[in-house]
């Protein structure tokens, strides 16, 4: 007996002291394991900004930034997301498209905002790229495409104006992988019930913009014409189901014919 409790004894300070010793061993140093920091990734947000600045022009109008401003405030309010992290601008661009930058930058190009229908679509597309932003699939996305070191340079140093231009097209015009997008509609659903918006109104602009082409880039992820489109239109569908909708009125008839008007 005396021998078996010597042998724990043993094997419990052989354990706890294997323990402790992992506990100190910086294993991310070691195999130089590297992500962005958010200052990086602010940093690297900015150039993009900066870009699009030269090439595009902003809408400056503050009618239609605070109308934006209280949609996703009221999907972040709900959710509790931190709103004031988050920066909008908004482009006149007849392109359909709406897209996140690094560093929690909202981009609407006037387009989308024309082609929306009703404010619970243009919900739809606030809520899944702040999902997008949520889960960092653009950082992941761009680490995938270019590595972390290229990244790193590009935010730190003036990048040539082809590369940036290539990073955007990354961004704007080229889907996330099937996961991604699986992650970003569920939570953007989720996002949308807990904030009273219906999301039928997401598989509406899905269904709706997927039979439209003019101003609407090829590969744009929003309406990727593939069985893909489908699969994720039944899916908004099934996670509605399970949940009993009390919507709430987005915008006044006002407010929405305001913002219409003046993003043009």
């Amino acid at each position: 007996m005396k021998k078996i409790i010597i042998q724990f004894l043993i094997l419990a300070i052989a354990f706890f002291g294997l323990w402790f010793a992992l506990s100190q061993f910086h294993f991310t140093g070691y195999f130089k394991v590297k992500s962005l920091s958010r200052s990086t990734e602010e940093k690297l947000g900015n150039v993009m900004i900066d870009y699009l600045n030269k090439t595009e022009q902003q809408v400056d109008s503050d009618s239609v930034l605070t109308i934006l401003k209280r949609i996703e405030g009221r999907i972040c309010r709900y959710n509790n997301i931190d709103s004031s992290a988050i920066k909008l601008y908004v482009f006149r661009n007849k392109e359909v498209n709406a897209f996140a930058l690094p560093g929690k930058k909202l981009i609407l190009y006037s387009g989308i905002i024309g082609d929306s229908q009703n404010p619970e679509e243009l919900s739809s597309v606030v809520a899944h790229e702040i999902a997008h932003m949520k889960h960092r699939h653009v950082i992941k996305k761009l680490t995938k495409e270019f590595g972390i070191s290229m990244l790193m340079v590009l935010a730190s140093s003036d990048a040539g104006t082809q590369i940036v231009k290539e990073l955007l097209k990354v961004i704007s015009s080229t889907s996330f992988d099937r996961e991604m997008e699986r992650e970003a509609d569920s939570s953007a659903t989720g996002y949308l019930i807990r904030a009273h918006i219906d999301p039928r109104h997401f598989s509406d602009f899905l269904f709706r913009i997927s039979r439209e082409k003019t101003g609407i880039p090829e590969n744009f992820e929003w309406i990727n014409t593939h069985p893909d489109t489908k699969e994720r239109i039944a899916a908004i569908i099934k996670l509605r189901r399970n949940h009993v909708i009390q919507s709430l009125p987005v915008l006044s008839d006002a407010d929405w014919h305001c913002l219409k008007r003046n993003a043009k």
